[in-house]
């Protein structure tokens, strides 16, 4: 019977503060615009949202188009544990339009358990997330609708909500989720209202940005790595290097690519600019980009999820330059007598046919050894002409053999059948010349026209253009409108020096204070190189070590990050250099050092889930799952007194304090219901731990939905600890003290 009892004036009191018992009261929300569940947030009419609403409490900073969006970091993400960030300090203060930094500028990502979700009023999507050790935190997702324009969070928060909507249908009230996720979001801390799963500090995760359910063993992720990680190129030439995505825990996403820090007059490719495996990017170096090294960073961005690697570029000063021929008298060519990266006829050598008039060329017919006589017959500029030919070494180098070569050749064209072979001879006193190409061009008038070939051996070498009207290929043709023309240079015979490339793999980790990760160092050898590597690391954080097992290398090495336990937290760029003789190169790797969980919570079956007491202690009928007071969490709750007449009810558990601990902090949720009317205390609720009383409240203290409460205490290592709740309630008129998820942590 005096369950019954207990029930009834319980649904009365719930009654009474839900306002049906008080217009005053509920008139009271209506004015403030504050809605009667656990978030209390003030509302602005929003049609297309999924409530109606969105919110207004610091709504610029929770949806991105606060005065400081531009710090956020969106493009790394930093991985870290609900209770890394449960344990972070509390502003004293919350700007409405501003971000609290670091915090509120970083993006998070977390491994939990989503345990509960609702609509809340304001069209958010409230996530309750728990780690294994119980600690809970707020994820919420807003509604796109209620997302101001210019966001960069938009697209992320659309997506976000769209991943979830595809796995639960959200309602208005409270329902139970069981389900491992990984969670990306921006750091935020909200004011304290008694939220249901609301971290001590108040830290959120606010906006969502990206949520995988079932994520896999550390979550689904991937890592960026270049090979070679080193590259070079000439002005006026191209570098490649292999980007390759490794994915990791389960992840199956497409990784778009992106290059920043290219100095001035460098492009970049990416083919596929998005790849699931492997893309090529291409470095083209325009000719009047400065010599010098430069740190190219390639990054990856698949949905929230974003790494970096970093590609060298050194850009080379050519040897010699591109240079302009002059007439050889002793070949009877135009020619260059020395190594350069190309070498130009210029616009006047070459210029003419034969002994046209207005077009007479100059040394003519400008082939070795005066071996090939032009056709004489046409107008010059509306018949044939060669007018200039260029061969350039295709990286912007010396030309050299065995190296690609890029011949250009400008010729005046009388229509599309006309045709232009192209030879090429290794030795210019002696010429057998090699057929390489024929090209025909695709109008008349003016026409560029080229091919690439591999420079054979030999150090003076020479190339022939052999522009003809109709017929077919030829190295000298006979034909009366044909030109023919030669153009001698030097090469260098020598083969390019031994070189090394080097990469890091993965290109980014992440350890924990007092463990430690590894990576791999690979070493590829370039123009037949054969030395060992030996290792070093520098830019470790503070109390971070490096080691290389070998630690020179002609292959792979594995390199060992050791973070110490009072490690300097944060992500910081560790560059691995490798040094063999005079060569040195570097790879970089992105490290992130997170704080360690050194407190330990002391307390079982802290939200009564069991159904059953143990391993509390408390009066008969205390433990309930009745839906007249209902729980914060979860099914069940601790509901003390509620009966309106004299009564005790008490709830305590005995725990040991481990050792090297002297510090606690107890949490509980407790709401607080009553039909007492005024400011008198006549029932109350006593909190103890050990010998110290940390609270009281009473019927006086009572407020719709929960309210979280914590408390510091300090504790003795292999001590016994009772942490006790105990609630009197007077003769008459009731008071419900109810009392769930209680966590007592150490450390």
């Amino acid at each position: 019977m005096y369950l019954y009892k207990k029930m009834l004036l319980g649904n009365l009191a719930a009654l009474f503060l839900a306002g049906a018992l008080s217009p005053a009261w509920a008139e009271e929300q209506k004015v403030f615009g504050y809605t009667s569940d656990d978030e209390h947030e003030e509302l602005i009419a929003t049609p297309n949202a999924s409530t109606g609403s969105c919110g207004v409490e610091r709504w610029a900073v929770k949806t991105g188009t606060d005065a400081d969006i531009n710090a956020v970091d969106i493009n790394n993400p930093v991985i870290q544990s609900i209770s890394y960030l449960r344990s972070l300090t509390a502003p004293s203060t919350l700007p409405a339009n501003n971000r609290v930094a670091p915090t509120e500028d970083t993006v998070f990502v977390v491994d939990a358990t989503l345990t509960q979700y609702k609509l809340e009023t304001d069209s958010d999507y409230h996530l309750v997330i728990q780690d294994a050790a119980g600690n809970t935190m707020i994820s919420e997702i807003p509604d796109p609708a209620c997302v101001g324009a210019g966001s960069p969070f938009a697209s992320y928060i659309q997506a976000a909500r769209a991943q979830f909507d595809g796995k639960y249908s959200a309602t208005t009230s409270f329902q139970t989720a069981n389900i491992p996720v990984q969670i990306t979001g921006v750091g935020f801390f909200d004011f304290l209202h008694g939220q249901t799963g609301v971290a001590p500090n108040g830290i959120e995760l606010h906006p969502v940005l990206d949520i995988q359910f079932n994520p896999g063993s550390g979550g689904q992720n991937f890592a960026l790595s270049a090979s070679p990680g080193t590259v070079s190129a000439y002005p006026g030439a191209s570098a490649t290097t292999t980007i390759t995505e490794t994915p990791s825990g389960g992840f199956t996403g497409s990784v778009a690519l992106t290059a920043s820090g290219l100095p001035t007059g460098v492009t970049a490719s990416f083919s596929p600019s998005s790849t699931t495996g492997t893309s090529t990017l291409t470095l083209n170096v325009g000719s009047a980009v400065a010599t010098g090294t430069y740190a190219v960073t390639v990054k990856g961005t698949s949905g929230s999820l974003s790494h970096t690697t970093t590609v060298n570029l050194t850009v080379l000063a050519a040897s010699g330059g591109g240079q302009t021929a002059v007439y050889n008298s002793t070949l009877k060519a135009p020619g260059c007598a020395t190594v350069g990266s190309a070498c130009d006829s210029g616009p006047s050598l070459l210029l003419g046919r034969a002994s046209l008039a207005g077009g007479a060329e100059p040394n003519q017919p400008n082939t070795i050894n005066n071996s090939c006589a032009d056709g004489t017959s046409g107008t010059f500029h509306s018949a044939e002409s060669d007018d200039r030919l260029v061969i350039a070494s295709a990286d912007g180098g010396p030309l050299t053999a065995g190296k690609s070569a890029k011949i250009t050749a400008t010729v005046w064209a009388y229509g599309t059948t006309d045709a232009l072979d192209l030879y090429s001879a290794a030795d210019a006193n002696s010429p057998s010349w090699v057929f390489l190409s024929t090209i025909k061009p695709s109008a008349s008038g003016a026409q560029t026209l080229s091919t690439s070939f591999t420079l054979p051996s030999g150090g003076l070498q020479a190339i022939r253009a052999n522009f003809r009207y109709q017929g077919s290929a030829s190295s000298c043709s006979t034909g009366a409108y044909d030109d023919h023309d030669d153009l001698i240079f030097a090469v260098n015979s020598g083969t390019p020096s031994p070189n090394f490339s080097m990469t890091a793999t993965p290109g980014s980790a992440s350890v924990t204070q007092g463990s430690s990760v590894s990576d791999t160092i690979t070493i590829t050898p370039q123009n037949g190189f054969t030395g060992s590597v030996a290792l070093s690391a520098s830019g470790l954080p503070s109390g971070v070590t490096a080691s290389f097992s070998p630690s020179s290398t002609t292959g792979t090495s594995s390199l060992t990050l050791t973070a110490s336990a009072s490690a300097t937290t944060g992500t910081a760029t560790v560059t691995i250099t490798g040094t063999s003789g005079t060569l040195t190169h570097t790879a970089t790797l992105s490290l992130n050092v997170a704080a360690a969980s050194t407190s330990v919570q002391l307390l079982g079956n802290t939200g009564f889930e069991t159904g059953t007491a143990a391993p509390w202690t408390t009066t008969s009928g205390v433990v309930s799952n009745s839906t007249s007071e209902p729980p914060h969490a979860g099914t069940w709750d601790a509901w003390m007194n509620g009966y309106g007449s004299t009564h005790t009810d008490t709830v305590s558990q005995t725990v040991t304090v481990p050792s090297g601990k002297t510090s606690g902090t107890l949490s509980f949720y407790l709401h607080i219901d009553t039909a007492e009317t005024g400011t008198t205390a006549y029932d109350k609720l006593t909190v103890t731990v050990g010998s110290a009383t940390v609270a009281t409240f009473s019927n006086v203290n009572a407020a719709a939905g929960y309210q979280l409460h914590t408390y510091n205490v300090a504790v003795t290592a292999g001590s016994s600890v009772t942490v006790k709740f105990n609630g009197v309630e007077d003769a008459s008129v009731q008071t419900s003290f109810v009392l769930d998820d209680v966590t007592f942590t150490v450390k």
